[in-house]
């Protein structure tokens, strides 16, 4: 396998019920999980609750492609997502995620993309894993 990506939208905030905001959002979250839940493999305790929406990880050198199509699919939900961020006063992140196995992805967000975080009130997360080569 060759350098992969994987980037999602992440709604956390205090005690909020996931199901609820499913409802209100209209969108299947990929993973959600409750203050208190345990965090899966460990005894660690979430200490927030969660909501999230993934795009699948995929063979890619293009991180910024992928984040605005993710952006591209939350759009209609834009309206709905920014209110349940207000009323719960909930933090807003893109998590994104390279696993390099060979070539270096491009890292680049463009101007639309970074219009929709900044409407979002997000920040971005970007984790970078390198594996040695296998030769």
């Amino acid at each position: 396998m060759g350098t992969s990506i994987l980037s999602s939208f992440t709604l956390t905030g205090s005690s909020f019920d996931p199901e609820d905001i499913t409802r209100r959002i209209g969108l299947e979250p990929t993973k959600t999980w409750k203050t208190g839940d345990r965090v899966q493999g460990t005894q660690i305790r979430r200490k927030h609750s969660g909501w999230v929406w993934s795009m699948p990880r995929e063979e890619s050198l293009d991180l910024g492609k992928q984040v605005a199509t993710l952006l591209e699919q939350l759009g209609p939900f834009l309206s709905r997502i920014n209110e349940v961020r207000e009323e719960f006063d909930l933090d807003v992140e893109i998590s994104c995620a390279i696993y390099i196995e060979g070539q270096t992805p491009a890292v680049h967000f463009d101007r639309s993309v970074m219009s929709l975080v900044n409407q979002l009130e997000a920040e971005i997360d970007l984790d970078i894993y390198v594996y040695p080569d296998s030769e």
